[in-house]
């Protein structure tokens, strides 16, 4: 632009682009002052505008001066000042680069520390006073310059924290929204950007300039906000990017601003819960966590219809958003904790969720309430975790489990004192041991932690531990007293085998030490699991041990108890620490074992403090509210007396043993002496150490053994022998001659002098044999015969002492060939078969005759624990004393099955005594409800021996090795037993006796079902059980080889546990696998009389035997169902016998009426009738379906399961008449049809011939139409062939009406009418059905219209052909 026409004010020089940047400078300056003294009425007399288009043609504005470019922009903003709103400037694009070039300058002001910041603070203020840069609103480029402007003044915001300079520049964009309709969207992102993460926390002074921005503008913003959320949140297509990406982050940030901002955009939430999308039904709950979770707002209050619906989102049918439901609760509960009550309902019901991490997710947000916000802990959650324990996954049991222990530790530390009150936790602990009866190792190591951290913290003060272990075990109840029992002796059995391991790698190098080590080892790793990896792991880690000494020195010390308990977490720290350079892979078993070995529950600073807790429970000077005197103080006292056993080696203190003997004071009670004398007897070698208290000790347990109550005398001379130890025989000498003296004197307190010779004798065995002998001699008729005064009680006292002493002195005897020995025995056993008239001969009452007859059955038992005496006994000692197990009176079987149980747990008896079990259910009297218990509990013991003894020759080679020892405990040949025992019942008289045989066929199934369960890695080795019972049969009673009828009663019982075997309702139905091995049977019950083939007939009543549908079974030469078993049988161990043989033809087949097979057609079920079909439908329970052959001799696979008392439905049996009736409709119709097509004179098919293959199909019980019908794959749609027969054309069959299925179901929908023709066809049809749609019949073209038969008959079509023939 030409500079003739433009004016300048006064004292000014022109402007050329040719001057120096001084002369500039100094010009610019002058102007500027100029310009700023001039008013706008001035300037609208003087036309300035061509001096700002002339500045502006200078191209100054890219000058390299940063004065020449400050003085230029205070001239331009004094311009702007003059001609203020419209501005010096007609043209856009002059105020475009005009704008731009202010806005470049102002960010200098961000650096400008020198004498130029006053200018450019003159700048900032008078643009944000004149508003210069409201003129960008008219302007077509208006998004872009404003989006410069807010860049421009954030940098400056950002870059200058002045409070004067954030005003100025606040004041800018304020003005600016004040004057727009809306604010562009690149600038509305540009601001939320600075307002949400990461900007946020990067460029705090830039976030608290738009956040200042926002509010000094609400009003203006609002709209603009309003729009942009409302479409990103609901995802509609605009240019707010950043707030589209961000759309949660960007609504918390304004609802923390100010809410107003969000008032109405919040409850669009509910679309988004309301989506059909499931990802959108998940943002929505996680842009509510935001909203819910920021503490500087209530969501909830401030919008209750969205927390309504977002708690309905707790139900939605995806498992993914009621997941993030739970999650978004758990947050909101660690804000907002007074929820919980409201949000209790949707906890428990979340809690049953399907869902596995639903469940789980509950449970932790229920462990963090319990954890941080007991106080608002209800009820209704407290039994949803209790349920929660019983899951089925064991992440989910696991979490239940840690919310009970986290309560309960905190209970039992006293944190919640008056917060519970409310709450009911008097059975967490008892919840908590519970778990141990799972069968999973997993459960069972959880419940050992939970026991040392939660139950009984072992952090606490000792003082607080006592108090807490001896509370909590008075108030378990029964099961979980059981559980706690069994850990302590599971802990103590640890330690016992660690011991042993190391005590044997100590020991010399041979093949028993290494063979020993083995089976110790395994022991070990079957405490923990079956699993060879923990076997191998343990070998590695007693490897380690030998290898390291300072590691060997700290394991013994640990298990040896010499740590207190506060010393022994370190000790595991450096063992592991040690370890974990060795062997880093074992560092699992390894930490599982010294966790289960470490004694932290109790050392000689807690015993001390128990012992007093316990003495004055015992004194009654304490007490537990709930529990009663008696109750505390019989706890108080099972509790030392389990510890005594597992924690021996700390019962050293002075202060615990004399507490021990203070309660053996006179004054005690009877069960308190009692329980401290089995206590003293645990410990007694402890006593040694203390030679006060142990002479103490010795002059009361003199006085029990010679005047106390049996029981206290019993554990006395126990007690009495293990303190005098190799001294006991001079110890006992004078005192037994005293008391021998009183015995034959018969003075008073007979009882105890004979329990305490017995006893004595027992300990000191061949020492004092003459004297007891002496003494059994001279009681024998005067206790039985003795008409002598006296009390009842004293009288049936002193007799069961008498049997006692009996049994003690048969124990301490070595030999058992003597006849003294031999006429006590028939002594005992003259008691256990007491009748009436002996009854009468020995002048006892009925009550006191039971007595005598279970202290003697109980004597046998014991007596029966030595080889000598099992030995000795004989058969029919042996059946006498196995009929006790059904004995009339309750007592008897109580007390008789208590001693039996406990011995067989023990394996002190063999499975041959396990056979009495089965014989509880012959009891045909007394109270219903004992009897029910007594089965129940046998039932259960059944079930542990099984799995106990299996175990046990597993973990013991040379049990395996030898079969007379494998014979002892293997509990398959019980079996045997159970049979022969049975087979002398004495209301089993006859071999069909059909009402005896029903009963004994429970005998049976109670026998064999414990066998079939799967338990811990048992497996049912059914091949094995199948040829025991086949190898039975084939023997004949050893002491009544002539006894025919006794015989036939025994072989009849086997035939019957045949039959009950193969309807067991377990899968026991596999195929046998295991090779033919030859049963070694006891020769002492059984003779193997016969060959194999040999006793094939069935005993069993024709009514027994197996029927398939209303078929007879047939008998072929006096040869029944259990025929076709060992027929089979002997053709697999007959060795004359060919394999082509076995198969005959049909004729032969008819000629003979016998079914006889290969062994190679052997069913699942052993040898059995090749006819047995597994038939398993999809969904369905198995099915057995016996058929008969061709020869229709019946097979005994599935025989008899009508008449047990099983559901044959349930178990997989076809019931007769359910076989009968189930082809009813299908048969029926086939006969109609067949019926038609006799009638017919025109068929296209020979008429024999059809007939024939219906008669072959009507046995099978299937109703097929032409040949056979094929098998249909799965997956695939049914085809129906429809061949031509005989060659014939399509012609030949004339012409053919049409059905129309149309007319006949007018109610149908058009897509769902049915329609059948018969169409005339050259080659065979495939008609494929359609999946969703009615099946269509395809008729034969070749058969006359009034009896054409559909290849696939249906009920429906067969009405419709019946119509078409009327």
């Amino acid at each position: 632009m030409s500079s003739k026409n433009v004016i300048y004010p006064e004292n000014c020089s022109p402007l050329t682009a040719n001057l120096s940047s001084n002369d500039l400078v100094k010009r610019l300056k002058v102007l500027s002052n100029a310009l700023g003294k001039l008013t706008q009425e001035e300037a609208a007399d003087t036309d300035y505008r061509k001096l700002a288009m002339f500045l502006k043609s200078l191209e100054l504005m890219n000058h390299k001066s940063k004065e020449v470019k400050v003085f230029l922009a205070c001239c331009f903003v004094e311009l702007f000042r003059l001609y203020v709103p419209a501005g010096p400037f007609e043209d856009s694009s002059d105020v475009f680069d005009v704008q731009s070039f202010l806005l470049d300058e102002l960010k200098a002001i961000a650096t400008a520390k020198n004498h130029l910041f006053g200018h450019y603070y003159y700048i900032l203020e008078t643009i944000s006073n004149i508003k210069v840069f409201n003129l960008l609103i008219d302007m077509p480029n208006a998004s872009e310059m404003a989006l410069k402007l807010f860049k421009a003044l954030f940098f400056i915001a950002r870059a200058k924290d002045d409070e004067k300079i954030v005003n100025l520049t606040t004041e800018i964009i304020d003005s600016l929204l004040q004057e727009m309709d809306y604010l562009p969207e690149e600038c509305l992102d540009f601001l939320m950007e600075h307002l949400v993460e990461p900007l946020k926390s990067e460029e705090v002074n830039a976030y608290n300039f738009a956040k200042k921005i926002l509010i000094k503008s609400e009003n203006y913003i609002k709209a603009s906000l309003s729009t942009a959320l409302g479409s990103a949140l609901l995802e509609e297509e605009c240019a707010y990017h950043f707030i589209l990406k961000h759309c949660c982050s960007v609504i918390v940030e304004l609802y923390r601003v100010n809410p107003v901002f969000v008032m109405n955009i919040v409850p669009m939430l509910e679309i988004k819960f309301k989506s059909v999308e499931e990802s959108e039904r998940l943002n929505g709950i996680r842009f509510y966590e935001k909203l819910a979770t920021d503490s500087d707002f209530n969501v909830i209050d401030d919008h209750p219809l969205l927390w309504k619906q977002f708690v309905a989102r707790f139900s939605d049918i995806s498992a993914n958003v009621r997941l993030g439901c739970a999650k978004v609760v758990g947050e909101i509960l660690a804000i907002h904790p007074e929820l919980t009550d409201e949000l209790t309902e949707v906890l428990v019901m979340r809690s049953r969720d399907t869902d596995e991490s639903v469940r789980l997710e509950i449970l932790n947000i229920i462990l963090k309430v319990i954890k941080n916000h007991t106080k608002n802990l209800n009820n209704e959650l407290l039994n949803s975790v209790r349920a929660r324990t019983l899951d089925k996954k064991f992440k989910v049991r696991k979490e239940a489990l840690r919310c009970l222990g986290a309560l309960n530790q905190k209970i039992v530390s006293g944190k919640l004192e008056g917060i519970t009150e409310n709450l009911n936790t008097t059975s967490i602990c008892s919840k908590l041991l519970h778990t141990y009866y799972s069968t999973n190792f997993d459960d069972r190591i959880l419940c050992e932690k939970l026991f040392y951290t939660s139950i009984v913290p072992f952090k606490l003060p000792c003082e607080q531990r006592m108090n807490i272990l001896l509370n909590v075990y008075a108030t378990l109840d029964e099961p979980a007293v059981k559980c706690f029992n069994e850990i302590i002796k599971q802990q103590d059995s640890t330690r016992l085998l660690m011991r042993s391991i190391i005590n044997l790698d100590k020991g010399v190098d041979d093949s028993s030490r290494f063979n020993k080590l083995l089976v110790k080892i395994k022991q070990l790793s079957e405490t923990f699991t079956n699993s060879l990896k923990v076997t191998e792991h343990l070998k590695q880690f007693f490897s380690c041990l030998q290898k390291d000494k300072r590691m060997l020195n700290l394991v013994e010390s640990l298990i040896d108890m010499k740590y207190k308990t506060n010393e022994i977490e370190p000790v595991v720290k450096e063992i592991m620490s040690r370890l974990a350079k060795e062997r880093k892979d074992i560092l699992s078993v390894a930490r599982l074992l010294l966790e289960r070995a470490s004694p932290v529950l109790l050392d000689t600073d807690a015993l001390d403090v128990l012992f007093e807790l316990v003495e004055s429970v015992v004194l009654g000077t304490q007490s537990l509210e709930g529990i009663s005197e008696d109750h505390y103080r019989s706890r108080s006292l099972d509790l030392l007396l389990l510890l005594s056993c597992a924690y021996s080696q700390v019962f050293s203190t002075e202060t615990s043993l004399q507490i021990l003997i203070s309660f053996l004071k006179e004054q005690s009670e009877e069960a308190v002496v009692e329980i401290a004398l089995q206590i003293i007897a645990n410990v007694a070698a402890n006593f040694r150490t203390h030679p006060r208290l142990q002479g103490l000790l010795i002059s009361i347990l003199k006085k029990l053994i010679e005047k106390g109550p049996m029981k206290q005398a019993k554990h006395a001379v126990k007690c009495f022998h293990k303190l005098c130890g190799e001294d006991n025989r001079s110890s006992f000498a004078a005192m037994f001659h005293g008391l021998k003296v009183r015995a034959l004197e018969q003075e008073t307190g007979l009882a105890t002098i004979l329990t305490s010779l017995g006893c004595i004798a027992t300990c000191c065995p061949n020492i004092f044999y003459d004297d007891v002998k002496c003494v059994i001699d001279h009681l024998r008729n005067a206790l039985f015969t003795s008409t002598a005064e006296s009390s009842f009680d004293d009288s049936l006292q002193t007799k069961i002492a008498f049997v006692q002493l009996i049994v003690r002195w048969l124990v301490s005897s070595t030999s058992a060939d003597c006849a003294e020995v031999q006429n006590c025995i028939q002594f005992l056993m003259s008691l256990v078969t007491m009748a009436n008239e002996t009854r009468n001969e020995l002048n006892l009452k009925k009550d006191v005759a039971s007595a005598m007859k279970v202290a003697a059955g109980c004597g046998m038992l014991k007596l029966l624990q030595l080889k000598i005496f099992r030995q000795l006994l004989t058969v029919e000692q042996y059946r006498e004393i196995a009929f006790l197990t059904f004995d009339s009176s309750d007592i008897v079987r109580e007390k008789f099955l208590t001693k039996l149980q406990k011995y067989v747990k023990d394996l002190k008896l063999s499975i041959k005594f396990m056979a009495f079990y089965p014989l509880i259910s012959l009891v045909s009297s007394g109270n219903k409800k004992v009897l029910d218990k007594q089965m129940k509990m046998l039932s259960q013991s059944l079930l542990f021996n099984i799995h106990r003894r299996r175990q046990f020759v597993r973990c013991n080679p040379a049990v395996q090795a030898d079969r007379a020892i494998l014979l002892e405990y293997l509990p398959e040949y019980y079996i045997c037993y159970v049979i022969y025992l049975l087979s002398y019942w004495p209301g089993y008289r006859k071999h069909d006796d059909i009402k005896a045989l029903t009963i004994l066929r429970k005998c049976l199934w109670f026998a064999i079902e414990p066998l079939t369960v799967k338990k811990e890695g048992d497996e049912f080795n059914y091949d094995f059980l199948f040829y025991l019972l086949i190898d039975l049969k084939h023997t004949k009673l050893q002491n009544e080889l002539e006894n025919t009828q006794q015989n036939e009663k025994f072989w009849a019982l086997c035939d019957l546990a045949l039959l009950v075997l193969n309807v067991s309702p377990h899968d026991i139905l596999k195929k046998a696998t295991s090779a033919r091995q030859k049963n070694v049977l006891p020769t002492r019950f059984f003779n193997v009389s016969f060959k194999m083939s040999s006793n094939i007939s069935s005993y069993l009543p024709v009514e027994m035997q197996l029927r398939q549908g209303k078929q007879k079974v047939r008998h072929v030469g006096s040869v029944s169902s259990s025929t076709s078993i060992l027929r089979n049988q002997s053709k697999e161990l007959s060795k004359n016998d060919d394999l082509e043989d076995s198969s005959l033809d049909e004729s032969k087949l008819a000629e003979n009426d016998e079914s006889k097979l290969p062994v190679e057609q052997m069913t699942a079920n052993g040898p059995a009738s090749p006819a047995l079909e597994t038939v398993r439908k999809r969904g369905r329970p198995r099915k057995y379906v016996a058929n008969t052959g061709e020869s229709g001799v019946a097979t005994p696979v599935a025989s008899f399961a009508s008449s047990l008392q099983i559901d044959s439905k349930k178990n997989g049996v076809d019931d007769d008449d359910a076989d009968d009736d189930g082809d009813g409709d299908d048969a029926g119709e086939h006969r109609k049809r067949k019926e038609q097509l006799n009638s017919s004179s025109c068929s296209a098919m020979d008429h024999d011939e059809f007939s024939s293959k219906n008669a072959e199909s009507e046995v099978g019980g299937v109703a097929s139409d032409i040949g056979e019908t094929p098998i249909r794959k799965r997956g695939r749609p049914r085809k129906y062939h429809t061949p031509q027969r005989n060659g014939s054309s399509a012609s030949d069959s004339g012409s053919t009406p049409k059905l129309n299925y149309e007319a006949q179901s007018h109610t149908e929908t058009p897509s769902r009418k049915r329609t059948a023709e018969i169409e005339e066809v050259t080659t065979p049809e495939i008609v494929k059905r359609k999946r969703g749609r009615p099946r269509r019949q395809t008729l034969d073209p070749k058969l006359p219209t009034a009896t054409a038969t559909p290849l696939a008959m249906t009920r429906r079509s067969a009405r419709i052909n019946r119509r078409m023939t009327k």
